[in-house]
Formats: structure tokens, C-alpha cells, sequence
């Protein structure tokens, strides 16, 4: 005889339990989740394969990432709960960093995405907060190039979080977080070489000092996108979007000498991004953006503005990188400056009247990326690419022009979203 829970009976939950096998492929590789089902919650936990944590650098020599996600949606109640905990173990520098993410999300008007987030411990994170280099990529450079192009520091760090989505398009995200930041210094170098690493300060930087400090940082961002259109089902509602561009706004805070904090300054940058479906001329994609420190009295090489440059082969941040520019040359805390980053997908419109060649159902990309600071420090470069190759490829053949250096000639291959997280909340 079978007990009952609630509605469905317990023959129900044993038979989803059992199609969730514990196997060896799952951990070192899978991501997919495992699920606990009741008549009173839902639960999951989802652990990044550990082979996709595996990296080199110069700084850890291997390290072991184990990033783990577990969820509770319980059935009655507003909330529901998110832990993301991450550890990591560089095997030549021996350091053991771990930190957690625990996220309250409100239920009702899912759509709208309201949740409060607190974050805490100790990590590695690139010197750079954009994080522009991808690690596996890194990994591959430092192991057959010699060229260690990741720059890490350590930080002990908390971090508060709101973020809310409202029906009129408005997005806000409030936040303070307060980090120790620890510089870090090579430690590995595998095989031999004529080569030697670079520092893991960045050379172009060499004048801005990087000492262990503190820093105590506020930040608002409020982004803005008109139109917002909604279905309304019996029970839910659903957001179907809009066609016009987002806004954003985002002001950041140094705080000085507050719990010992060693920063002092204020930051701001306004941006306007948009898809344009032209239909049959295809689509057209812009991130343009201002910025600039309203001041810079004190601050670390984390704190300035970098630019997304690109070394490597490949390319996914697209609408946010520069894709032959140096990672740290452009670094400032310049009182203004400008960006822009604009592409269009003829989708077609001229590959499909190419006898033969139309038969690959490969598409034409072309666009350009620029940044200004002063007459002495800006970049600007164009490109024409194919997309679309074998339906997840796409390659750009780039022509990039700085001021002092000749013309750089470049490709750069795009993998989309092959190779992103696996854990992401907007």
C-alpha cells in the first residue's frame, strides 16, 4: 500500500528519486542537478564538474575550483533560498580560499526578480572585477605560450546585496561590500623556457602601488526600459519584454577610514544598450556608455576603470570587450571618458544570394569598438566576421588602431556561450 502525501502519493516520489543516479561522470563533468521532492518543498544541489574547475596560473600553480549551488522552494511561504558555495585550493602556493553566497527570493511576482543576497569569506578574484580573461583560456596561454596574461590578488570579503525589477521597467540594485585585499606574487613556473612570466602586477601599472589594504564600497545601479510588456495568467504574471533600449546608471563610493577602509573616491557611469530588429536587414546591437571619478584620492588598482581588453584567441563579450586591445595599458581614473560598442548580424541578407556559398548557412557580422580618455590614450578598431558555423562558431577578422603603434591585425574566434557558468542570477 502506498502513503499518501498531500495529493500524490509516495510511489510518486520515490520513482523521480530513482532516475537521479549518483555517477562518476555527473561529478567530474555534469552539472545537472539533483532533486528531493515532497509535498512540503523541493529541494536541489547542483555541483560544477570538478574537471571544469581545474586551472593553472602562475600565481597557484593548479587550482581546484568546487563551486556547489543548493536550493530550498518550499511550498507554502513567500521565500525561497539559495546557498552558492565556493571553494579553491592553489597545489604550489597552498592557500585555501572558500566563501558563500546565501539569497533570499521573494516568490510572489517572480517575474520581477526581488531577492537580497549576503556573501562572505575568502577568495581569488582578478584585479580587474570584469573578469576578462576566461581561466581555461588563461590555463592554456601560461601552460604552452608562457604568456600569464590573469592578474589575481586575495580579498576577505562581505557583501550585501538588494535587487528588485519593477513593473514600469525600472531595475535597482543596492549594495556595500567591504573587502582585505591581498596581493599575490608567482609562485609556479612549469617546464622550462626562455620566457619568464610576467608579473602578476600588471607592468602597465607599475606606478600604481598594490599593498594589502581595505576598502569599504557602496554602489547603486538603476537601469531603466520602456515598453515593458506583460501576460497575465490566472495566478502569475509574465514578462514578455520590450523592444527598446535599457538605460543604466550606476554611481560607486570609496568610504574612507570606516572600519579602516584605505579608499577614498567617487565614480559614475551611464550606458544605453539596445537589440534593433531591423527584420529582414537583419539585427543591430549597441553598448555605448560615459563614465568618469568625480574624484581619486585614494584607491587601488581594482578601483579604476579598466577596459576589457583581449589577447587570446577567442571572444564572448562582445558587446563589452575590445578585441585586440592590451588588458591594463587604458587603466585610469580619468575624470570622464567615453565607450562604444556596436555590431550588426546581416543574418543573411547578403550570404544567402552567394550561389554555393549560401548552402553553409553562414551569416556576415560587422562592427567596431572605440574608447576615448585623451588625445594621448584611446583605441578604436573594426571588424568583419562570419557567424553561424557549424551552427556555434563565429570568427572576426579585426583591423585595431592605438595612438604610437602601428595598425594590429587580428582573429579572433567566438565560442558564444559554450564555455559560460553554469551558476548565473540576474
Amino acid at each position: 500500500m502506498n502513503t499518501v502525501r498531500g495529493n500524490r502519493p509516495q510511489s510518486y516520489y520515490d520513482s523521480l528519486r530513482r532516475h537521479q543516479k549518483i555517477t562518476l561522470t555527473r561529478i567530474l563533468w555534469s552539472n545537472q542537478p539533483y532533486r528531493w521532492y515532497s509535498n512540503r518543498s523541493t529541494a536541489t544541489y547542483q555541483l560544477k564538474g570538478l574537471i571544469k574547475g581545474v586551472e593553472y596560473n602562475s600565481v597557484e600553480g593548479v587550482a581546484l575550483k568546487v563551486n556547489q549551488h543548493f536550493n530550498y522552494m518550499p511550498n507554502k511561504g513567500n521565500y525561497n533560498y539559495h546557498v552558492f558555495w565556493n571553494m579553491r585550493y592553489g597545489f604550489e602556493n597552498r592557500h585555501f580560499n572558500s566563501f558563500g553566497t546565501f539569497i533570499i527570493m521573494a516568490k510572489e511576482y517572480a517575474y520581477r526578480n526581488r531577492y537580497l543576497s549576503l556573501s562572505g569569506g575568502k577568495r581569488v578574484s582578478q584585479l580587474n572585477n570584469d573578469n576578462p580573461i576566461d581561466p581555461l583560456t588563461n590555463s592554456l596561454y601560461t601552460l604552452f605560450a608562457r604568456r600569464n596574461y590573469i592578474k589575481l590578488y586575495e580579498n576577505w570579503f562581505g557583501n550585501i546585496l538588494y535587487h528588485n525589477r519593477f513593473e514600469n521597467g525600472f531595475k535597482l540594485n543596492v549594495g556595500m561590500s567591504f573587502e582585505d585585499r591581498i596581493p599575490l606574487n608567482n609562485t609556479y613556473s612549469f617546464g622550462k623556457s626562455k620566457r619568464p612570466f610576467t608579473p602578476n602586477h600588471p607592468e602597465e601599472l607599475a606606478a600604481v602601488s598594490f599593498n594589502r589594504h581595505q576598502a569599504l564600497l557602496a554602489d547603486i545601479t538603476v537601469s531603466y526600459q520602456p515598453g515593458q510588456k506583460y501576460i497575465q495568467y490566472p495566478g502569475r504574471k509574465v514578462s514578455v519584454g520590450s523592444d527598446k533600449p535599457v538605460f543604466t546608471l550606476n554611481y560607486t563610493a570609496g568610504i574612507p577610514d570606516l572600519l579602516g577602509s584605505d579608499v577614498n573616491y567617487n565614480k559614475w557611469k551611464a550606458s544605453v544598450t539596445d537589440n534593433v530588429n531591423l527584420k529582414l536587414a537583419g539585427l543591430f546591437k549597441y553598448n555605448m556608455g560615459v563614465g568618469g571619478f568625480l574624484n581619486a584620492d585614494s584607491y587601488s588598482i581594482p578601483d579604476m576603470k579598466h577596459f576589457n581588453g583581449n589577447r587570446t584567441f577567442y571572444n564572448i563579450k562582445y558587446l563589452n570587450s575590445f578585441q585586440l586591445a592590451p588588458y591594463y595599458a587604458y587603466s585610469n581614473v580619468a575624470k570622464l571618458y567615453g565607450e562604444a560598442n556596436i555590431e550588426h548580424h546581416f543574418n543573411g541578407l547578403l550570404t544567402n544570394k552567394v550561389p554555393l556559398f549560401n548552402k553553409l548557412k553562414w551569416n556576415l557580422v560587422a562592427g567596431g569598438n572605440a574608447f576615448y580618455v585623451t588625445q594621448d590614450q584611446y583605441y578604436t578598431e573594426g571588424f568583419v566576421g562570419l557567424e553561424n558555423i557549424l551552427k556555434m562558431f563565429r570568427v572576426d577578422f579585426i583591423a585595431g588602431y592605438q595612438p604610437l603603434l602601428k595598425t594590429q591585425l587580428g582573429v579572433r574566434i567566438g565560442f558564444g556561450g559554450f564555455l559560460g557558468s553554469a551558476f548565473k542570477i540576474d
